[in-house]
């Protein structure tokens, strides 16, 4: 984010209390807002049917699925706050040098 690092590791999302492989495609799903809509719906339609699988092979609980959609969500829209006041901090400082 500019000013601290946030290693990415798709691997080791084993630890979350909501599931890791539910929100990752839900962070993608919205970052991809300028997608066409038949990807983004096939995204929708995959991660449904990664939900199904991961209740039928008993991998998850399905409040951990749940949990996912709101902690994606504030995870997306934190991070895009702190981006957008990074962005304007930065802008500030350009138009006053």
């Amino acid at each position: 984010l500019g000013f601290f690092l946030l290693p990415f590791r798709p691997f080791a999302v084993n630890d979350l209390v909501f599931s890791g492989h539910i929100g990752i495609y839900l962070l993608i799903f919205y970052t991809a807002w300028h997608w066409p809509d038949r990807i983004r719906l096939a995204l929708v339609g995959f991660i449904i049917l990664m939900m199904y699988g991961l209740i039928a092979t008993r991998e998850h609980y399905t409040i951990d699925l749940l949990l996912a959609i709101p902690c994606s969500f504030f995870a997306y829209s934190v991070a895009k706050f702190l981006l957008v006041q990074l962005s304007r901090t930065r802008l500030v400082r350009s138009v006053a040098s």
